[in-house]
């Protein structure tokens, strides 16, 4: 056995299913008081109580699962003739010039001003320039470095309404007082915590460390500075070149919770004008930090890793995500090492040094444990604000270490996944209750750390509605008789909600403010929603507007309807309704005059970032990509136009091609028009037949044979749009194309996306598919489609 498993602390046993229990008790693997109608767990937590008659269990039998042993079935060999070059390194915040960092600070802060309506200016919204101010200009003449953002203006999208006409609550009227909650919520709420702590109690130790799979080193082979391999070969620029940084003992880390832990509605709003490097080191004061720990933080929270956690992110100084995580990570050690886990995760994945995967085995191993420890009964959690706070913060801690689990799929066998799976339901489970419960009293708030919570879960079920056969955790087809809908009615009406869960994924989902002001204003508050009179608001977290948040939630329902009522067609007045709705989401135009077919933007638009009329438009920075056409002009793209499109094209592929809708052959004319679209969209993969492709050698992360992504437009934002790769790979069946797909996914796993290995793999086995069918076949048109359905939860940014 290890020395990572001897500084451990004892194994937690789980304890064994009751013979007869009900079926919530036997799911969370814990005893069941079967002499009673409604056993006490079940009563507890307000969960219907349901027996079931199994087969006789013997004296010696038990029912604890066991964590299953690696797969054997051995996967086809990746043969990918790829380049790789060396990345230069990600740029930290500390970097930018004094100057220009201190304006983008000032220019939050000043953002910050507005939302409690002390300046009548526009917000967080694109700004509509006059002569007077036009927002935080471009440096004239400066190129942008590799990795970062173009210098463009930093505060806004399309020009909400005044912040005086939100009616944001002051910081002295945020959030719920100490009395707010009742001892009975507060039980409920807690009870649920702890069984869904307890249920991941299995992780801690050899069940889930022995789980992983290490991931083959790097073959370097000499010439031109490049190597081949499977995995991406550039390291962090924080990456120390000795095993040191995995040489520390797990009980360096405090499991405790302390009685301070609690930041208050108006103590968080400060936080929010603080800068992402002074909350780095209040955490690592709060925290007693020492090294390597202070490393993996700074790495995870200062360089272009952080946008694995939030792609549309402006500047790394201003990653909004990092920043709510930093604040909720202060003296709490679950949520503050399941960071530092994914932090060893990435680099791990970048450079397959066994350091970083020691020092994330240790890390998650400490973040279980944590949690385990925290909550149990103890004083802290009899005060509501900080109660409230512990709840978030495990919300939080659970979503992050989806991106863990995510980002280490093809390290994991399956039992491991699946129970991950289930632990998501546990936590759906006390983010519905919570908002209930915390929605339910008249000062109703909703935090940054919450709000950021549901967009979060909504990210993951949307996802698994479309990549997933049995859908999401959120979604209502348990084929329970009050669901079913009238069968007379099915054709001649439109998909709905039926309440109860389905209201649930709603209100994760929709963030409209004439629905829902409070989650509105809460996102709106931390730079990660922008209003516009000219369109729907736009989302950056999810990379869509919520016009077609809507199309997401009404495909999910009619998918959903289909599964309670074993419908093999969609009927015609909902798919057509389906298509009706993505139409109109497919005219959300953020930047004006954008050319929709390549999101190149012309000089002409008043949103182009060198345009100088007096009605220009000013977009926030992560909007833009700049390039450099055959002529030797310089162009942008707009990734915000870029991410809407594609989504919307995704879904009409979507429906074209699946089981059930319209179930079109892979050669028709709509798909293959769409499919040329598509990779005609992909301005970030390009042809090496172009004569930039010698300029931009020094640029280049990884190549193929006809192809080659550059760091001047490839980056951590293509992963919003990864979904139309997979659908592609289904589709296609030219070697070029699949080299396209191949390039794509093995630029994400050059940039540490690990979810992208497990991609490739399917990509791998579907072209060799291909090849032999037109070996065995080569008469025959290939008209068959392939369903990308994962081992895993598809989860964003990870």
């Amino acid at each position: 056995m290890s020395s990572l498993f001897l500084e451990t602390k004892q194994k937690i046993k789980k304890r064994k299913y009751s013979r007869n229990g009900c079926k919530e008790c036997k799911r969370r693997k814990i005893k069941c008081d079967e002499t009673l109608p409604e056993c006490n767990n079940c009563s507890r937590l307000n969960k219907r109580c349901v027996y079931e008659q199994t087969t006789a269990v013997g004296p010696g039998d038990s029912h604890t699962d066991k964590i299953g042993a690696i797969d054997s079935d051995k996967k086809p060999k990746i043969e990918l003739q790829m380049r790789y070059y060396s990345q230069s390194p990600p740029k930290l915040a500390v970097e930018l010039p004094p100057t220009q960092q201190r304006q983008y600070i000032d220019a939050f802060a000043a953002s910050a001003e507005r939302m409690h309506g002390r300046s009548q200016t526009y917000g967080n919204g694109i700004i509509l320039a006059t002569n007077n101010a036009t927002g935080l200009q471009s440096s004239s003449g400066m190129e942008p470095q590799h990795g970062e953002r173009p210098q463009v203006s930093e505060i806004g999208m399309l020009a909400p309404p005044p912040a005086a006409t939100l009616n944001l609550p002051s910081p002295s009227q945020i959030g719920m007082s100490p009395g707010t909650l009742t001892n009975m919520d507060m039980q409920m709420l807690f009870d649920e915590a702890s069984v869904l702590v307890h249920d991941m109690n299995h992780l801690v130790g050899e069940d889930l460390l022995e789980s992983f799979v290490l991931l083959p080193n790097m073959v370097n082979v000499p010439g031109d500075g490049a190597s081949k391999s499977s995995v991406g070969t550039n390291a962090s620029p924080l990456s120390n070149t000795s095993d040191d940084r995995s040489q520390f003992r797990i009980d360096d880390f405090s499991a405790s919770i302390h009685e301070d832990a609690y930041v208050s509605p108006s103590g968080i709003q400060e936080h929010l004008l603080l800068s992402n490097l002074e909350l780095i080191d209040q955490c690592i004061a709060e925290n007693s930090l020492e090294e390597p720990h202070i490393t993996y933080l700074r790495t995870v929270t200062t360089t272009d890793i952080l946008y694995h956690l939030y792609p549309f992110a402006s500047l790394i100084e201003l990653n909004e995500v990092v920043k709510l995580l930093l604040t909720y990570s202060g003296k709490c050690p679950y949520l503050l090492t399941s960071l530092l886990a994914i932090s060893a995760t990435f680099q791990f994945n970048q450079t397959g040094k066994a350091a970083n995967d020691r020092a994330r085995r240790k890390y998650i191993t400490v973040c279980f444990q944590s949690l385990s420890d925290a909550f149990t009964e103890h004083s802290g959690f009899k005060n509501t604000a900080i109660f409230s706070s512990n709840i978030e913060k495990l919300l939080l801690t659970v979503l992050v270490l989806t991106s863990y689990f995510t980002a280490t799929t093809c390290m994991l066998n399956n039992s491991i996944l699946n129970s991950w799976k289930a632990h998501l339901r546990g936590a759906r489970d006390l983010l519905m209750n919570y908002s209930k419960v915390t929605s339910s009293y008249p000062t109703h708030f909703i935090s940054g750390g919450l709000a950021l919570a549901k967009c979060w879960f909504f990210a993951i079920e949307s996802s698994a509605a479309f990549h997933s056969p049995i859908g999401g955790s959120l979604l209502t087809a348990k084929n329970d008789s009050d669901s079913t809908i009238i069968r007379k009615s099915i054709y001649s009406s439109k998909p709905g909600t039926s309440g109860g869960e389905d209201a649930i994924f709603a209100e994760t989902g929709v963030f409209e403010r004439s629905v829902h002001p409070e989650y509105h204003d809460a996102l709106y508050r931390v730079n990660m929603v922008s209003t516009s009179p000219f369109l729907s608001d736009f989302n950056l977290f999810y990379g869509y507007t919520s016009k077609f948040v809507n199309v997401v939630l009404q495909v999910c329902s009619v998918i959903d309807t289909m599964r309670v009522n074993s419908l093999q067609t969609c009927p015609h007045r909902w798919l057509t309704h389906l298509v009706k709705l993505n139409d109109e989401a497919s005219a959300d135009h953020i930047v004006p005059e954008v050319l929709v077919e390549t999101f190149m933007v012309p000089s002409t638009s008043i949103g182009h970032p060198e345009y100088s009329g007096n009605d220009k438009v000013v977009f926030p920075r992560a909007t833009w990509v700049s390039d450099v056409d055959e002529s030797g002009n310089k162009v942008y793209y707009s990734w915000f136009d870029a991410s809407q499109q594609l989504h919307v094209d995704y879904l009409y592929l979507w429906i074209l091609v699946s089981p059930g809708f319209m179930r079109m052959s892979r050669t028709h004319t709509y798909v293959q028009e769409l499919i040329a679209k598509l990779f005609a969209g992909a301005f970030f993969i390009k042809s090496k037949s172009l004569s930039r492709y010698l300029v931009e050698k020094s640029t280049i992360i990884v190549e193929s044979d006809n192809f080659y992504l550059s760091l001047t437009t490839f980056d951590m934002r293509c992963v919003m749009v990864q979904s139309i790769f997979r659908i592609l790979s289904g589709l296609v069946i030219d070697d070029k194309d699949f080299e396209k797909i191949e390039l794509f996914f093995m630029g994400l796993v050059k940039l540490g996306n690990g979810s992208s290995l497990n991609s490739l793999d399917i990509v791998a086995r579907f072209k060799e598919n291909r090849r032999k069918r037109r070996e065995q076949f080569p008469d025959e048109v290939d008209t068959e489609i392939y369903e990308y359905y994962e081992r895993s939860i598809d989860i964003p940014f990870a």
